[in-house]
C-alpha cells in the first residue's frame, strides 16, 4: 500500500472504530488498531482480543437463553438496526456516486484535483463508518449461532448444523461471486474458449478483441465489469478499478473455482425450526438414524493474529 493509500485507510478505520464502539454502547479505544512501523503495518493483538475474540451474548443455558430473548432488542438494539441503517445509507452512498461522476473534471489547477480526491474520500468514510461495528456484530452473531446450537445438540451435531446453516451468504460480495463463478463456468463449458483462454494472458486477449469470436460470452463479461466497475482487487487509490482493467476480472474468472455451489438444504432448516419449537425431551428423536453427512467445520484464522503487510516506498 501506497503511503497515500495508507494515511487515507488509517483515518477511516480509526474513526469508523470510534463511531461504531459508540454506537454498540462499548467503551472507547485508546490508542490506535493498526500502526505503521517502518514501513509495516501491525494490528493491535489485544485490540482484537478484547473486542472481538471474547464477546458473546450472555446465555450458558437454555433458561438463561430464554430469559434473554424479550429483552434483548432493548439490550442490543445495534444488532437489530444495523441491517436497516446500512441499506438506507447505502441509497445516499450510491446517489452521492452518481453526483461525483457527474462532475466535469477538474481543471489544471492540482488544488482542484485534490479538492476532488477529498469530496471522494469523504463519501466513502461516511458510509464506512457502522463497518466495524457490523464486522464485530457478524462474529458475534456467528459466535452466539454456534453457542445456541450446542445447547441444544451434542457438539459434533451442533458443528454440523452451523456450518450447514451459515453457507449461504446474501451480501453483495456473494452475489457478485455468484456472477464470476457464471462466468467461469461458461468458459469451461466450451472446450474452444476454454483453451483460448489457457493459452493467451488475460490481457492481451481483451485488447486483441479475441472474444469476439464467442459473442454470448464477451457480453456476459462486458455486462460484469459494467455492472461492477467500482470494484477492485486492491484498495490502493494508486491501483486501478475493474473498470479500468477488465483483465483482472479475466483473470478472476479463469481462477475460479468449478465446483458447485453448497447451499443449507430444506431439511436442516426445517430440522432446526421443528427443534427451536419443541420441548428439549423430543430432540433427540429429530435426529436421523444415520445422522448428518459428516462435514468438516470451518477453519477459521486466529483473530490474535498480527495484520502485517509491506507498504510501498
Amino acid at each position: 500500500m501506497t503511503p497515500l493509500g495508507w494515511d487515507f485507510a488509517e483515518a477511516g478505520f480509526h474513526e469508523s472504530l470510534r463511531h461504531s464502539l459508540a454506537l454498540m454502547g462499548f467503551p472507547p479505544f485508546q490508542g490506535k488498531w493498526f500502526a505503521l512501523f517502518d514501513g509495516y503495518v501491525y494490528g493491535n493483538e489485544s485490540a482484537v482480543k478484547l473486542f472481538l475474540g471474547a464477546r458473546r451474548f450472555p446465555f450458558r443455558t437454555e433458561v438463561e437463553l430464554r430469559a434473554l430473548l424479550p429483552r434483548a432488542r432493548d439490550a442490543y438494539g445495534w444488532v437489530f438496526e444495523l441491517p436497516a441503517a446500512w441499506a438506507r445509507d447505502l441509497d445516499r452512498f450510491l446517489l452521492g456516486v452518481g453526483r461525483l461522476s457527474a462532475e466535469s473534471a477538474p481543471g489544471p489547477d492540482p488544488r482542484d484535483h485534490w479538492a476532488r480526491v477529498l469530496r471522494i474520500e469523504r463519501l466513502g468514510r461516511e458510509y464506512f463508518r457502522p463497518n466495524i461495528a457490523i464486522s464485530i456484530t457478524h462474529g458475534l452473531l456467528h459466535r452466539s449461532l454456534f453457542q445456541a446450537l450446542a445447547l441444544f445438540f451434542p457438539v459434533p451435531e451442533a458443528k454440523s448444523l452451523y456450518d450447514r446453516l451459515t453457507r449461504v451468504c446474501d451480501t453483495k460480495t456473494s452475489a457478485v461471486n455468484a456472477e464470476l463463478f457464471a462466468l467461469a463456468r461458461a468458459a469451461r463449458a466450451d472446450p474452444a474458449l476454454r483453451a483460448r483462454l489457457a493459452e493467451i494472458p488475460s490481457r492481451a486477449l481483451l485488447s486483441r478483441g479475441e472474444l469476439d469470436a464467442w459473442p454470448a460470452f464477451a457480453s456476459a463479461f462486458a455486462r460484469f465489469v459494467e455492472d461492477h466497475a467500482h470494484r477492485e482487487s486492491d484498495p490502493d487509490p494508486y491501483q486501478p478499478t475493474w473498470g479500468d482493467a477488465p483483465w483482472v476480472v479475466m483473470a478472476g474468472s479463469r481462477a475460479h473455482p468449478a465446483s458447485r455451489r453448497v447451499r443449507c438444504s430444506a431439511s436442516v432448516r426445517w430440522r432446526t425450526f421443528r427443534a427451536s419449537r419443541m420441548p428439549p425431551s423430543s430432540w433427540p428423536a429429530l435426529r436421523t438414524r444415520r445422522g448428518h453427512p459428516s462435514s468438516t467445520p470451518r477453519r477459521r484464522s486466529s483473530p490474535s493474529r498480527a495484520a502485517r503487510s509491506r507498504t510501498a516506498p
